[in-house]
Parts: structure tokens; C-alpha cells; sequence
């Protein structure tokens, strides 16, 4: 018998809050490991909750980020709570603040490429996927995503 899939996604966030060291000395945030693992490890399934859980945690936090950037990571895991619930409509626009609020950041026009690309409107996500390699060039999964998008076009 194989252990549900939300409880193997917590052991790895776990073994990966570990083995990144925050809980030793220097102390990262669960809000930026939350992140981190979405980023890194494309597929790992996030439920809205603890989507919702990372955006207070954004709200709550003081110093380490500017305003901008805490607002918009707050509104970036608002907007993938709002997706892992079926809400594609708000998701969409609340992507889309924080992508206004730290135009420099990725993540949320990847996130963005995803809920067009699963829209079917594969222009608006290979637009979304290039803007996010764009942004950061070492980070391939947009490139890949991109390359599904161009495939469907």
C-alpha cells in the first residue's frame, strides 16, 4: 500500500526544510521553502491551504523583504490558492498583481503560462512561459513549459 501523495509532498517539504537548514542557524522562511519547492520540483501537488497558509505567513513577516516583494509573494500564493480551488478566473488576477507588484520575479507569469496553457489558449501561455525564462534564464522549467505551448500552436 502506497502512502497518500499529500503525505509523501510533506515528507519532502520537510526533508527539504532539513537538508536547506531552516531550522538550524540561518533561518528560512516555510513561505520561501513553500516557494522553492514549487519552483524547483515542477509537478509537486501544493493544496490550497497551505497556499493560503504561505500568504499569511507573507502578510505577517517583518523585514528580510521589502513591502513590494513580500506583497507580491503574498499575492502570488493567494492566487495559487485561489487556482488549487478551481477559482482559474481570480487566480488569474491575483497572478497577475503580483507580477505588477515585483515585475522582476518569475513565478508568477509561469504561474500564469499554466492556467492559460491549460485553458487552451497556447499563445497567451508561451508568451507568459517566455516572459518567465526571460526573467530568470537559469530556471528551465518555463522553457520546457514553453516548448508544450509552441508544440500545441
Amino acid at each position: 500500500m502506497t502512502p497518500p501523495r499529500r503525505l509523501l509532498d510533506g515528507i519532502l517539504l520537510a526533508s527539504l526544510c532539513l537538508s536547506t537548514g531552516c531550522g538550524g542557524k540561518h533561518w528560512i522562511s516555510w513561505a520561501d521553502i513553500t516557494l522553492r519547492n514549487y519552483r524547483d520540483i515542477p509537478g509537486l501537488a501544493i493544496s490550497a491551504g497551505e497556499w493560503k497558509r504561505c500568504a499569511h505567513l507573507y502578510a505577517e513577516e517583518a523585514g528580510g523583504k521589502s513591502d513590494e516583494e513580500r506583497e507580491s509573494r503574498r499575492l502570488f500564493c493567494e492566487g495559487k490558492a485561489a487556482q488549487a480551488a478551481g477559482q482559474t478566473g481570480q487566480a488569474r488576477a491575483l497572478l497577475e498583481e503580483a507580477g505588477a507588484a515585483d515585475p522582476g520575479w518569475a513565478l508568477p507569469y509561469e504561474a500564469l503560462g499554466s492556467i492559460e496553457l491549460e485553458a487552451g489558449e497556447f499563445e497567451k501561455a508561451g508568451e507568459m512561459f517566455s516572459k518567465a525564462y526571460a526573467l530568470d534564464p537559469l530556471w528551465t522549467s518555463p522553457l520546457a513549459d514553453l516548448g508544450v505551448a509552441l508544440h500545441h500552436l
